[in-house]
């Protein structure tokens, strides 16, 4: 995994207000998935985009451009990453999430691995510790709410065969192909 697009000192969400915007986005049962949120150089969101993972790894690398492509379409800078689930299936998407976003010259403010009410950064040099950090939901909460309340960002899924559909107020807008 490189480094070279990971700014600290920009604006970002941090970890824990990252994880509760994509839970109030997108629900708390996001397991297994990976959720990006693309941000503006401020640190606001302007779209999430949640994969549902596929069961084979050869289908990952097209999501994940499509993932990036309605990223770069959201006028962002840089993006928050984060992967639900077991590590085992977690750490692929997370790392070829990481490859995308530096291919597409975006940077990647987060990359987060979250399962059991814990998580960890896969951005940290010696990748995710032994024991993870509970999220303190009380401390991050009203942050989270702070920020969607003057963000609007676009919301999409996208399914294992590709087809992608936006959200609001948890329905389903439109879809398109596959």
């Amino acid at each position: 995994m490189t480094f070279a697009s990971y700014h600290p000192a920009r604006s970002a969400p941090d970890s824990e207000v990252s994880l509760l915007i994509t839970e109030k986005l997108f629900g708390a049962d996001l397991h297994p998935s990976l959720v990006a949120m693309a941000l503006k150089l401020q640190g606001l969101p302007v779209a999430a985009v949640q994969i549902h993972l596929p069961d084979r790894s050869p289908q990952l690398l097209p999501l994940l451009s499509r993932l990036t492509d309605i990223i770069k379409d959201g006028d962002a800078c840089g993006a928050v990453g984060i992967g639900y689930g077991a590590a085992a299936y977690i750490t692929p998407a997370l790392n070829g999430l990481q490859v995308t976003l530096d291919d597409a010259q975006l940077d990647t403010w987060r990359l987060l691995h979250y399962e059991n009410g814990h998580y960890c950064s896969h951005l940290d040099r010696n990748g995710c510790p032994d024991k993870p950090l509970p999220v303190r939901r009380s401390l991050a909460s009203k942050a989270a709410a702070d920020i969607l309340a003057v963000a609007a960002p676009a919301i999409y899924t996208i399914s294992p065969s590709g087809r992608v559909c936006s959200r609001k107020e948890g329905r389903v807008i439109t879809c398109g192909s596959a």
